[in-house]
């Protein structure tokens, strides 16, 4: 049976390693190679988005090189958390032209943990800045998103890649992974947010890699593990990073669509 998508990508979490998702996807574009479909967890689902909605390269890392810190971190009054999670909300809303992910141009999959049931969700219809927000709330550091009376946190805590959603669907899946490995031993966690950000790593590492038989091929670039979740400084050379590692795999990327018929046939 011929499956809908040819090719599926699927782009993990890892915060401010996001932009290597940028210099991944502007790869494949080089080589004339466009996803059909992209599934996200948290900063995937940032970078899914901006793509889907028709932002180019530049336009995302001008995005990306101008957030501060102060702005993100914003101190929140709630018990639940340390600070305020409308920052992301702020930044889609003056970026972001499509208000509901059915409005992209090209399809976008948003993976989600609900507090509430226990379970990932993978939002494709509804309201961006929610559902991205939701998608990129890491615990305990940022207010959980409410959503239809639920509360939802990091896609990433359930499900930091998320390709299940397109395995029934695409010919090819690409998987990119931006956590796959810490650093043999952290020792600054002298705040909250190191340590937030350590133990959040630490969850998120086996839930990606069970999901590598599901794809096709995986760019995972090790250069990534040298980089935190909040190197807000590090855009460009993240974009580099991203885009070499893909263009690395360009040649079996090639014949892997080449032959993508064969799978289905």
């Amino acid at each position: 049976m011929t499956k809908r998508y040819k090719l599926g990508l699927s782009l993990s979490g890892g915060g401010m390693k996001g932009a290597a998702h940028i210099g991944v996807l502007q790869a494949l574009l080089d080589n004339g190679i466009k996803p059909d479909i992209i599934c996200g967890a948290s900063a995937g689902s940032i970078a899914g988005v901006m793509y889907a909605d028709g932002l180019q390269s530049e336009e995302i890392l001008y995005v990306l090189a101008h957030i501060q810190a102060s702005k993100v971190f914003r101190p929140s009054l709630s018990l639940r958390s340390l600070a305020k999670h409308s920052f992301l909300k702020e930044l889609l809303s003056a970026h972001i032209s499509a208000n509901n992910l059915e409005e992209l141009s090209i399809p976008v999959i948003v993976a989600v943990s609900n507090l509430n049931t226990g379970y990932a969700e993978y939002h494709s219809e509804g309201a961006i800045e929610e559902i991205v927000a939701a998608s990129s709330c890491i615990p305990i550091i940022f207010d959980p998103v409410n959503i239809g009376g639920n509360m939802y946190v990091d896609g990433g805590l359930l499900d930091n890649m998320p390709v299940k959603p397109l395995v029934e669907l695409c010919e090819n899946i690409i998987g990119v992974n931006l956590i796959s490995m810490l650093p043999l031993q952290q020792t600054d966690l002298g705040n909250a947010v190191a340590m937030s950000e350590r133990i959040f790593d630490m969850l998120v590492v086996n839930n990606t890699e069970d999901n590598y038989h599901l794809c096709d091929m995986i760019i995972n670039p090790p250069e990534i593990m040298n980089y935190g979740v909040f190197g807000f400084k590090n855009g460009h050379a993240l974009y580099e990073i991203g885009y070499n590692a893909t263009m690395a795999e360009i040649d079996k990327i090639k014949f892997m669509l080449s032959s993508a018929g064969s799978k289905s046939s």
